[in-house]
């Protein structure tokens, strides 16, 4: 393991959602290839097929952040807050 997680597991989960946040993006804006494994493939299939038959499934960041506050992480939602 990387020396920095231990410090960054060491930081309020508010701070470490916020470091979450500006890795993925800066993952997202990278020109570098990623490699999925099939069964994540699938799922990003999944979920766009569930999006294209019904788009009122989807929630905003704000509906998202209301139904996580003060409820933790459940098992089927993950969320980055975005600053």
């Amino acid at each position: 393991m990387h020396p920095i997680v231990e410090q960054i597991r060491a930081l309020p989960v508010a701070e470490r959602l916020q470091i979450v946040g500006q890795i993925w993006r800066d993952i997202a804006s990278s020109s570098e290839p990623i490699t999925l494994k099939d069964e994540e493939l699938a799922e990003i299939e999944r979920r766009i097929e569930a999006y294209n038959r019904d788009a009122s499934i989807a929630i905003d960041e704000e509906e998202l952040w209301r139904r996580m506050d003060g409820k933790g992480f459940s098992t089927t939602t993950s969320a980055i807050q975005s600053n």
